[in-house]
């Protein structure tokens, strides 16, 4: 009996120490005090737990009720792959946390979920340095700040993959470049690459650079000590407006002035197109200014050639005053007699008889002891050369016709 009951106890020690253990039915439970070593790995369901690995033939749920905790002690590196291929990683770096892409010139993309379609908010441009691309507006609680060690610092708007326009400043932090200027550019892309400044809930064009540089204001422009007539030269030396508000507009009645020391030197009245000079009063009033030719045709009282002699003269009107150069050079005046006068003059002679100043070259004659000099009669076009002689009346200077003569007239009167 006694040995019968040692190889029972034996058995069921070898029966114990078997390598596997199988049940042919429900394992309800399984109590073990120390350690359980699966040096072939340990599969449970889909999922193979060997050595530093776990393997799912479907898809990983982790489920916990409290904190996942995922501790590296390599630099923090947490790898992301596909199918054996690393694309990215988390990690520290010198205390920071860094998310990195680790594909060549692959983009790194931060999208979202509006209003039940996807949105990609954000590209980092990998292949770019990083360029970042916002899908929409950028708002900024405070300073947008840019710095760089590139040739400029710049800010580009894009269309599509062209660059609209931007902003960027000439001089870097590291001091390249040429100066310290803030330059807004706009590229020939649409509507000639001009620039436009807009305000307004309805984004109101007020200002407008094209292409050629040329600044055009919607609206009115509004200005005090802000318009030197010369660089520093504010406060009593400046373009300012008038009391009325603004400005140079022909479409407004309002004033605007030029001050030096204190006192306009200049207005602008922009109806009728009329300038003030020193003061805002009638008597200050440039009414036009003119410049151009006219045609002068030679004349005789008694008798005259066909064709008439003529030349091109010139004129200046600035305001009511009219300055007139007429010169007949080295012509032939065979035909021509009695007394002389010039016709053509481009505005009536309002002014009264009006003197001028006339020198005639062997082409006129007059008595002994007279001298000559011109005439404008009021409400006339025409120079007329007279002679005069001491307590004697005045009479018309006559022609000495032949070839070669010369007149130099200069007149000023009034419109």
């Amino acid at each position: 009996m006694a040995i019968t009951k040692v190889n029972n106890a034996m058995q069921d020690a070898l029966a114990a120490a078997q390598p596997t253990i199988t049940s042919v039915g429900t394992l309800t439970g399984l109590d073990v005090n120390g350690t359980v070593t699966a040096n072939a790995g340990v599969v449970v369901d889909t999922i193979t737990i060997d050595g530093s690995e776990i393997d799912a033939s479907g898809s990983l749920t982790l489920d916990v009720a409290g904190n996942i905790t995922l501790d590296a002690d390599d630099a923090g590196e947490i790898r992301l792959k596909d199918g054996g291929t690393q694309y990215g990683a988390l990690k520290i770096d010198s205390n920071r946390l860094k998310i990195q892409s680790i594909i060549s010139d692959a983009d790194m993309l931060f999208a979202g979920n509006d209003g039940g379609s996807e949105i990609t908010a954000l590209t980092l441009d990998m292949s770019e340095a990083g360029a970042a691309i916002f899908n929409d507006a950028v708002t900024s609680g405070g300073d947008i700040t840019t710095s760089t060690n590139l040739k400029a610092a710049q800010i580009r708007v894009m269309e599509g993959n062209s660059t609209a326009g931007g902003l960027f400043k000439e001089k870097n932090l590291t001091g390249s470049g040429s100066s310290n200027d803030i330059t807004i550019f706009a590229e020939s892309i649409n509507d000639g690459g001009d620039i436009h400044f807009m305000t307004g809930g309805s984004v109101t064009k007020r200002l407008t650079i094209d292409s050629s540089g040329t600044a055009t204001f919607s609206d009115d422009v509004i200005a005090d000590a802000f318009l030197p007539t010369t660089e520093g030269a504010y406060g009593s030396n400046h373009v300012g407006v008038h009391s009325s508000g603004v400005v140079l507009n022909a479409a407004t009645s309002q004033t605007g002035y030029i001050m030096s020391a204190g006192s306009a030197v200049m207005t602008f009245a922009p109806t009728g197109g009329t300038i003030q000079l020193g003061g805002f009063t009638a008597a200050n009033k440039l009414d036009s200014y003119e410049e151009g030719v006219f045609t002068a045709t030679l004349r005789g009282s008694t008798g005259q050639p066909n064709p008439l002699i003529t030349t091109t003269a010139k004129y200046t009107k600035v305001g009511d005053t009219v300055n007139v150069w007429v010169s007949f050079e080295s012509v032939n005046t065979t035909g021509y007699s009695g007394t002389v006068t010039i016709t053509g003059l481009p505005f009536t002679n309002n002014g009264g008889r009006v003197p001028f100043a006339v020198v005639p070259y062997v082409s006129t004659t007059w008595n002994s002891g007279y001298q000559v000099t011109g005439f404008i009669q009021n409400q006339s076009t025409t120079l007329s050369i007279f002679q005069f002689g001491s307590g004697s009346p005045y009479a018309g200077a006559l022609h000495a016709a032949g070839a070669n003569k010369y007149w130099w007239c200069q007149a000023t009167y009034k419109t």
